[in-house]
């Protein structure tokens, strides 16, 4: 004799089932003929039954237990690994500008050097010019100055 127990999920049962439809179904077979030896009367294959039932059922329950708890373990994972990789994300984001922006001052110094070499060239350049201008002033000085003193005198 097999018997089949149908049963929706605010019932509580025990098992082998399946999953179909969001419901569960439970089956329950057992042979009478097999039972009926061991047993001395009915009343005893039913203990032994709603002992065996209530066993599975509580397995049942723990295992339901267990995998709500592994179920809210992984989301409460998923989220911190979700949170970790934006966050990942926006230090790259934040390294990469820090990088270019120090590239770009970088670029800013070495153009200021060479700006001021050139000018320290120049500046240079200027003041030899000066210099050799300087010079030939006290060149073209000297001989007026030595005619006059010259006529100063009779000569």
């Amino acid at each position: 004799m097999d018997t089949t127990t149908e049963i929706n999920d605010e019932e509580v049962t025990t098992g082998c089932y399946q999953v179909q439809e969001n419901r569960r179904i439970y089956i329950v077979r057992r042979k009478t003929n097999r039972a009926c030896h061991c047993f001395e009367t009915g009343k005893d294959i039913r203990r032994a039954l709603k002992n065996i039932l209530e066993m599975v059922l509580y397995r049942e329950r723990i295992a339901a237990l267990k995998y709500e708890q592994i179920k809210m373990q992984s989301a409460e994972i998923l989220e911190k690994n979700k949170d970790l990789t934006k966050k990942l994300a926006d230090s790259n984001l934040i390294n990469g500008l820090m990088v270019a922006d120090l590239e770009n001052r970088i670029r800013n110094l070495e153009v200021d050097v060479i700006a001021k070499r050139i000018m320290l060239k120049k500046s240079e350049a200027n003041n030899i010019l000066w210099e050799k201008i300087k010079a030939l002033e006290v060149i073209e000085e000297k001989p007026t100055c030595q005619k006059m003193e010259m006529d100063l005198f009779g000569w």
